[in-house]
């Protein structure tokens, strides 16, 4: 028989809070989290080298920085955990996951427990920029930044590489 975790983030005064994902389960054996508030089932660790979620429960391994149109590959042909409907996530649900400060609501990271050994630098989303086909969202969850960066810097033909966390659902 499979255990799940299930972690509920309670807000205490003067703490920071998790908004959009307030109740998690973590399924410890397959390394999948599901976002109780939202239906989503995500990878607890990012994607790797090899283009699986890096192993173990501290999600330990050497994660890997994507261009954006590898990220949108390696999610869409991942099978993992039983499930084969993976995609790169658009930015509100990457940003669902983020952590804040109650006052400020800024970024302050993301919640640790949940999704161990996160990159404190940017995550891709499938998203583009509404303007610009060649800027896609990301989330810095080392500054928390909520930004856009270039796909290929123009004149180089060099492509941003940055790291990469799948989603599945909701069902």
């Amino acid at each position: 028989m499979k255990k799940a975790l299930i972690i509920l983030i309670v807000a205490a005064a003067g703490s920071s809070v998790l908004h959009g994902g307030g109740s998690y389960t973590i399924f410890e054996s397959t390394g999948l989290v599901m976002d109780n508030s939202t239906g989503l089932y995500w990878t607890r660790c990012s994607i790797s080298i090899n283009g699986i979620p890096s192993d173990g429960i501290n999600c330990q391994g050497h994660i890997q920085r994507y261009r954006w149109n590898d990220a949108i590959t390696s999610c869409s042909r991942l099978n993992f955990a039983g499930r084969n409907n993976w995609r790169l996530p658009n930015i509100k649900e990457l940003h669902s996951i983020a952590k804040y400060n109650e006052t400020t609501f800024d970024i302050v990271g993301f919640n640790e427990q949940v999704f161990p050994g996160t990159m404190l630098n940017h995550y891709w989303s499938s998203t583009t920029h509404k303007n610009n086909p060649n800027m896609a969202w990301t989330i810095d969850f080392h500054y928390g930044n909520v930004t856009f960066q270039e796909r290929v810097i123009p004149a180089s033909s060099i492509e941003n590489e940055f790291y990469v966390r799948c989603v599945s659902g909701p069902e």
